[in-house]
């Protein structure tokens, strides 16, 4: 019998490393790499969308906050520049604890929203919404580990879920940002897509997303059934206080890492868990959308009328190995499944508007008025 000592494991018997211990470190270095490639990049580099979306941002935040033009005004002068500097930490904390009651809300609320059907469904073993602790969340339950299983482990997670959870819990598969958690995809569009499209069918479409968006944004009492026309938003509501009547991706990235945050078993906020970076996985997903726009935009448009649907009632344009963990990986990364699931989304739609005498998205004599199918505008509750 051969003892290897904590600095040898790993190695073959020679001494050198094995060959899963060297693909494990060259995934951590790339996956590593990768990250702060992202975050330079976002210190380095605005998308004319994003600059769009700031100033956007700035002018709703002035049309709503009586007065406050002028006084940045006031304070712009050069004798005013340490006033200017404190009513800034002043209003960074005014969002910050716009957050935390944000985060809040979730954190009591989020074992029911995440139920396929609230009313009947029950958890196995219970989480009280009441439960101050999250201890028992994360990977240490498994239902809510099916949500933040990475997406490239799907195919492997549901075929013995307890040991995939206990694989991500102990940190024998990495859980990071190459892949998207599960709670970003709707179970039932992704499990039974037959078109092999299920990439951009089903892509934030989990109602678990729509039911904490609507707790954000009217309170929870609309959570499950939401509001039919913007003017019926509840008074006091945070979307009737900030004049909200449509939301974007940008909105819909931070519901993602509220969402991803309040099933996690972690206590505190903090960017990153573990391996996971909140702020790449807050761009990756605006990266989704831009990359899409970038081939005509047809799957994040439809995406975001679904999401304005579900929360407004309609859509704002009528209004105005045990150690390998790739061996459990299905090939390729996020961005190569989702571009060759979107070629084949668009064209599995053309061939149907074509036979049906529809408009064919991307065809340059419509404006691709044709809605992907399971992405219609209802507010069935039946997905995970």
């Amino acid at each position: 019998m051969t003892i290897l000592s904590a600095s040898s494991a790993g190695n073959t018997p020679s001494g050198q490393p094995s060959s899963v211990a060297q693909k494990a470190a060259k995934r951590s270095q790339d996956s590593n790499d990768r990250i702060s490639d992202k975050k330079k990049r976002k210190h380095n580099e605005t998308s004319d969308r994003e600059k769009e979306w700031h100033t956007t941002t700035y002018q709703q935040f002035i049309k709503h906050t009586p007065g406050l033009e002028d006084r940045f005004s006031e304070l712009m002068n050069k004798d005013k520049e340490e006033e200017l500097e404190h009513f800034i930490v002043w209003l960074e904390s005014q969002g910050s604890q716009g957050r935390t009651a944000d985060t809040n809300l979730l954190k009591s609320r989020i074992t029911c929203y995440m139920l396929e059907k609230p009313s009947t469904d029950v958890l196995n073993p219970p989480l009280p919404p009441v439960e101050q602790s999250k201890s028992n969340r994360g990977f240490n339950h498994p239902y809510i580990a099916a949500l933040l299983c990475p997406r490239k482990y799907r195919t492997k997670f549901l075929k013995d879920p307890t040991r995939m959870a206990r694989k991500m819990k102990d940190g024998d598969i990495k859980v990071d940002n190459s892949s998207l958690p599960f709670l970003c995809y709707d179970r039932q569009l992704y499990d039974n897509d037959k078109d092999d499209s299920n990439g951009w069918s089903s892509i934030f479409r989990n109602m678990t997303l729509i039911r904490a968006a609507r707790a954000i944004l009217f309170g929870e009492s609309k959570a499950m059934t939401g509001i039919d026309h913007p003017s019926h938003a509840p008074r006091k509501c945070n979307a009737r206080n900030n004049g909200i009547k449509r939301v974007d991706e940008g909105f819909i990235a931070m519901i993602c890492c509220q969402v991803r945050f309040a099933l996690s078993s972690v206590e505190t906020w903090g960017p990153v868990n573990s391996d996971f970076h909140y702020d790449v996985f807050h761009q990756d997903i605006l990266s989704i959308f831009e990359k899409d726009r970038e081939k005509g935009g047809y799957c994040a448009d439809s995406i975001l009328r679904w999401w304005n649907v579900q929360l407004f009632g309609r859509h704002p344009a009528e209004l105005d190995d045990d150690h390998d963990d790739d061996s459990d990986a299905e090939s390729g990364n996020e961005d190569q499944f989702l571009g060759l699931a979107h070629d084949r989304y668009i064209a599995v739609l053309q061939a149907k508007a074509a036979s049906e005498g529809g408009v064919v998205p991307g065809d340059s004599q419509g404006e691709g008025g044709v809605v992907p199918e399971g992405s219609q505008d209802n507010d069935e509750d039946d997905d995970g």
